[in-house]
């Protein structure tokens, strides 16, 4: 399906089977007791399409530029495709694609690897476009991966144009903060770390895919990926990942949780989140009260103790009563000597508090260390003041950390 698609549309939805994905929402609605109804059943009780219709057939909405406004392109399974424009009023062929009425909307149809593309007869110019592209052989689209019964997918083109909108709409919200409040309302801070990551998606992505399954359980698997482009520079960086079957929780307590996330890191990977932790440090001054300087000294502590990290885990534990949305939170290191980890632990505090001892403010200055013994096994126990958000509503705060 995704072949039918052009390279340049911004993105498009995509249902491989749509009788199939039919009969799950069906058995879904029953099993919930709502009268969800089926849209195979109300296409085909269309005597128009009933005799034309694939309901085996692939259903796909493809987004295309056309100036500064968005237009549809509409791909229906048909089995008989001359008999579908022969159901249309004051119809007319021209270059293969045909023009008429149907219910009322004035209509432009093209015909593709058994499907009809139908857009509005107002959009015939991009319709001719995309039929003039895939049939010459053009590049198609990234197809989703994996087992799906819908995906829908911003390709490259999308990307950018997404991009260029929301960065032009950051540097305005920007420019009017500074001019009420000054260039150093914390609020900028926050704006400026959006504006990387748009830089990132608009050169690194090439395209970013959300898939859906329903399995036998109804069960709705929501699955998120990234293809990134060949010339970015984490490209290396996650060819290096192996593949594995390892759990990337392992070491989070067995509860109930909000999020989940486990992640190998490659040897490039670390260099990477600490460059992330840079950027995200020195653009929040009022939070972290570091200078650039102290910032850079304790990156390369961090990269002389902790290079050897090999993955990590993250939890967020589903809160009890007036348990804080923190209260259940938890995070594991893999490492290959913990031992080591620990002993390298306590000699990096020790020498970023001496970088930032001249800083009463830092939360550094007012963290917390002991050691001591739980269940046979050497601890850590470390204890860091909440930092004060500035601008943030304490109640929220509060609620958040406790």
């Amino acid at each position: 399906m995704t072949t039918a698609i052009p390279s340049d549309a911004y993105g498009f939805v995509v249902v491989p089977n749509a009788e199939q994905l039919d009969g799950k929402v069906q058995m879904l609605s029953k099993r919930m007791h709502l009268p969800i109804p089926s849209v195979l059943t109300l296409l085909t009780s269309m005597p128009d399409l009933n005799a034309t219709l694939d309901q085996d057939g692939s259903l796909a909405i493809a987004l295309m530029p056309s100036g500064n406004r968005v237009a549809p392109l509409v791909y229906v399974p048909v089995d008989d495709y001359q008999a579908l424009i022969e159901q249309l009023t004051d119809a007319s062929t021209e270059d293969g694609i045909t023009e008429g009425s149907f219910n009322g909307n004035t209509l432009a149809l093209g015909k593709v690897q058994g499907h009809a593309v139908v857009t509005q007869a107002s959009d015939r110019a991009v319709l001719a476009s995309a039929l003039q592209k895939i049939a010459s052989g053009g590049e198609a689209v990234t197809k989703p991966s994996g087992d799906f019964d819908l995906a829908m997918v911003a390709t490259e083109a999308g990307l950018v144009r997404v991009t260029e909108v929301a960065q032009e709409g950051l540097s305005e919200m920007i420019r009017v903060i500074e001019r009420q409040s000054g260039p150093d309302n914390p609020a900028i801070a926050g704006l400026r770390m959006y504006e990387k990551l748009f830089v990132f998606v608009k050169s690194d992505l090439q395209s970013i895919a959300v898939t859906m399954r329903l399995d036998e359980s109804s069960s709705l698997r929501v699955t998120k990926s990234f293809v990134v482009k060949p010339d970015s520079e984490w490209a290396p960086v996650l060819k290096s990942i192996p593949a594995s079957e390892q759990d990337l929780l392992v070491g989070l307590p067995d509860i109930p949780f909000v999020i989940a996330a486990g992640v190998s890191i490659p040897g490039g990977g670390f260099e990477k989140m600490l460059d992330l932790s840079k950027t995200m440090m020195q653009s929040m001054p009022q939070l972290y009260h570091m200078t650039p300087s102290e910032i850079d000294k304790m990156m390369e502590l961090s990269r002389e103790y902790f290079s050897n990290i090999e993955g990590m885990s993250f939890l967020m534990g589903a809160g009890e009563g007036d348990m804080p949305i923190y209260g259940q939170m938890a995070a594991a290191m893999t490492v290959p000597d913990s031992d080591q980890y620990l002993d390298d632990y306590v000699k990096y505090w020790k020498e970023v508090r001496e970088i930032t001892k001249d800083s009463d403010q830092s939360f550094i200055a007012q963290s917390q260390f002991e050691e001591m013994t739980v269940k046979d096994h050497r601890v850590l126990r470390t204890i860091m003041p909440a930092q004060s958000i500035p601008g943030f509503p304490a109640e929220q705060q509060a609620a958040m950390e406790g």
